[in-house]
């Protein structure tokens, strides 16, 4: 699918973005960088839309199961030196999206 992801961890939860990547990459989407952002407090998990690709962006929702107008998750901060198409930035509420979650709990590290 050629979309090329960031996966930072936003709450401090171990292994976090680790999982995350992993979760992202079995749907086929390439994870070219996954870390922990430095501050850890977000409480809402944000997908940044970092370029013009807004299908990009679509897809990595629908992961998801978020709409493109919900503006608590999903925030369009263009970066083009980031290389990059979407960031995704783990919150507190990490654990309210059940796909996520399942394959979290089907796969321990």
């Amino acid at each position: 699918q050629n979309i090329e992801v960031e996966v930072l961890n936003g709450c401090g939860v171990p292994f976090l973005a680790a999982k995350t990547t992993d979760f992202i990459r079995s749907k086929n989407f390439d994870v070219v960088f996954s870390g922990n952002t430095e501050n850890q407090s977000y409480q809402h998990t944000m997908i940044l839309q970092r370029n013009e690709k807004i299908e990009s962006l679509k897809k990595i929702a629908d992961l998801f199961g978020l709409e493109l107008d919900d503006s608590k998750h999903i925030i369009i901060i263009p970066d083009e030196s980031l290389c990059l198409d979407v960031t995704v930035i783990l919150g507190e509420d990490y654990s309210t999206f059940e796909e996520l979650t399942e394959h979290i709990n089907a796969n321990p590290i």
